[in-house]
This record gives structure tokens, sequence and C-alpha cells, in this order.
């Protein structure tokens, strides 16, 4: 297929001519990576949305852990942190709602109704049917 300048939507390297970007994404992810907050504020065809699809908007493993961890403390709650933390990233790829959603529904929904049944402390851990 002939490229293509595109006017509508999301461009794509394969199907469209495009701008040069590499040097302003890695000035926001030098911010995003140092904490910091960004806004692109630019009217249509700018680049905002191609520019959003190249920022890693996922958390790893590593990155899970920590939450487990605050979790794990402040509700008493024990858990294999780097299984849970591994498992959550499968099933979400890392997306932070998929992740936080998960946590609150084994949190709130899940764990409360363990615990009256078995009459003991809550323990987070793999299930024996998953690989």
């Amino acid at each position: 297929m002939k490229k293509k300048f595109n006017i509508t939507w999301v461009c794509y390297p394969s199907m469209h001519y495009m701008m040069d970007t590499s040097q302003k994404m890695k000035e926001i992810m030098a911010m995003v990576e140092g904490g910091e907050y960004f806004i692109i504020n630019r009217p249509r065809q700018y680049g905002k949305t191609t520019a959003l699809f190249k920022v890693r908007m996922s958390f790893n493993p590593a990155e899970i852990a920590p939450m487990l961890k605050d979790y794990s403390k402040a509700e008493g709650v024990s858990m294999d942190i780097p299984v849970l933390s591994e498992q959550l990233y499968y099933y979400t790829s890392g997306y932070p709602f998929l992740v936080s959603k998960l946590c609150e529904t084994i949190s709130e929904d899940i764990l409360p109704g363990k615990a009256e049944k078995n009459g003991r402390s809550t323990y987070w851990k793999k299930p024996s049917n998953c690989f």
C-alpha cells in the first residue's frame, strides 16, 4: 500500500508519512522516568495520540510489587509478592487500571469471604490451577 499524509486519527509509520518525534519522545520519557508530569496541548494532527502510544503506560512486576508490599503491611495480609506480581502482570499486561481493579476485587470481594469461611488469617497466593 502506498503511504499517504494522514489528517484523521492515529498515524501509523507503515501507512502514513511521519514527522521525526524521537527527540521529543526522549524528553517526554526523561520527564516520566523522573516522576514529572507533562501536558500535550495542541490542535488536531499534532501527534498527541501517536506520542501517547509510544510512552509505556504499563507496570512491570517490579513496579507492581511495592504496591502489594504496602497493601500487605497495611492490611496484615500475607502474600507471595514476587509470584503475585508476575501473575498480575501476566493477566493484565501491567495495564494500571486492570492491575488495580484485580487487586481491589481480591481485597474487597474475595479475601473477606475466605477469612470468614476459614476462620484464620488471609493469605494471597498463586491459585493451584494457574500454570
